[in-house]
């Protein structure tokens, strides 16, 4: 026989399931926008993309379904590296990244991979989860047309590769 449950167990659990649900739903939805608003072929027509929820230490929370799974783990090999370059301490609300480098968690340079803090409010506001998805589009650059480069014999060739950058920084005062 299991331990005896305390008295706040199961109402921990139910919180938990919403909780839980909350945020599978919206790695979900933030799915269902990247599809919806994207204008390739690629994440239209076959899904390569993914969105997912992570925890502040780079751990997958939630994961959307119907996009492609796979890449629910370059999100998180990506996200490590990203906190390697740029301190936890240093992002503000509003700061979005990118990277896309395979030798940092990525598949390869088609794939990139967008990460936004979430805050807890208060003083200081702190990272709590990463919002993340990874689109995968058609051209980069490289020795090929629409960035299927089959006779690469290195990375470069693929096109251009992104180590973790600020695509958008937060504006001071909002």
């Amino acid at each position: 026989m299991g331990p005896a449950l305390g008295p706040g167990a199961v109402g921990d659990a139910i919180t938990g399931e919403i909780i839980r649900n909350g945020l599978a739903a919206a790695a979900e939805e933030a799915s269902v926008v990247v599809v919806r608003s994207s204008h390739s072929t690629f994440i239209q027509e076959g899904a390569d993309a993914c969105a997912a929820v992570l925890d502040a230490r780079g751990q997958l929370v939630a994961q959307s379904t119907a996009t492609s799974l796979m890449h629910g783990a370059s999100l998180r090999c990506s996200l490590p590296s990203l906190l390697e370059d740029i301190a936890i301490d240093s992002m503000q609300p509003g700061d979005v990244f990118a990277l896309n480098d395979p030798y940092r968690g990525g598949i390869h340079a088609n794939d990139i991979l967008i990460f936004r803090p979430v805050f807890v409010p208060g003083s200081p506001a702190r990272v709590a989860f990463f919002a993340g998805t990874l689109i995968h589009v058609a051209d980069l650059g490289g020795s090929a047309i629409a960035g299927l480069a089959a006779v690469a014999t290195d990375t470069f060739a693929e096109g251009l590769l992104l180590p973790p950058v600020h695509l958008v920084r937060a504006v001071a005062g909002q």
